[in-house]
């Protein structure tokens, strides 16, 4: 299995029935990793587990608020071309930004606690990398770590989900790119917001403003 940093070896398992809140399916399949290696040797023994896009399909709807609470299932909202901002491509979901006064796509991770930035920010605004310091940055993941060249800047600020989100001394990885996006999205961009909601039905994150 490719991650974030090097390939590793898994074994799979099926759950016969899995039950979140109102929510029950059957036949869940499981990618199972070692307990004694990144990042599940860090993690408490009962936490040391993540809800993949499969499942969260199934809830069509989640709100995570920075409460803590969790709402799945609510009824979604209707399709509509011109509100969505989320696409599927192959098994990777995407999001449409806006930098710049311009449109760019970076790939979205609900497991991902903190953003990683990808050349391709330096092809699509190199102005904006320009501005960066040259470092190397280590990428720590399931797959153990890695260092990566990178330039690193002071501040960027895009517009996501409807909401203005700021990243500050953020590493741009120069030497790790996925397809044309700029970016792997993290949970340091969408608990900006008060909550933040993925609408399947409607293919649409919405970040809601702080009160």
């Amino acid at each position: 299995m490719g991650t974030m940093t090097n390939r590793t070896n898994f074994r799979t398992a099926v759950a016969d029935e899995l039950v979140v809140g109102g929510v029950r399916l059957k036949n869940v399949s499981f990618t199972v990793l070692p307990d004694d290696k990144e990042p599940w040797s860090l993690v408490p023994l009962g936490r040391r587990g993540l809800i993949g896009i499969p499942v969260i399909l199934a809830f069509r709807t989640l709100r995570w608020a920075q409460d803590g609470t969790v709402r799945i299932g609510e009824k979604p909202a209707s399709f509509d071309v011109h509100k969505a901002n989320l696409v599927f491509e192959n098994d990777h979901l995407a999001i449409s930004i806006r930098l710049e006064g311009r449109t760019a796509f970076g790939a979205v991770d609900t497991g991902a606690e903190t953003t990683n930035l990808f050349r391709e920010l330096a092809v699509q605004f190199p102005s904006i990398v320009e501005s960066g310091k040259q470092s190397t940055t280590q990428v720590r993941g399931v797959g153990g770590a890695e260092s990566y060249e990178s330039v690193i800047l002071p501040e960027i600020t895009f517009e996501i989900g409807g909401l203005h989100a700021t990243l500050r001394s953020q590493n741009v990885l120069m030497n790790r790119g996925t397809r044309s996006y700029i970016g792997n999205f993290g949970l340091d961009v969408f608990q900006q917001a008060r909550a933040f909601k993925f609408d399947f039905a409607a293919m649409r994150l919405e970040l809601e403003p702080a009160q």
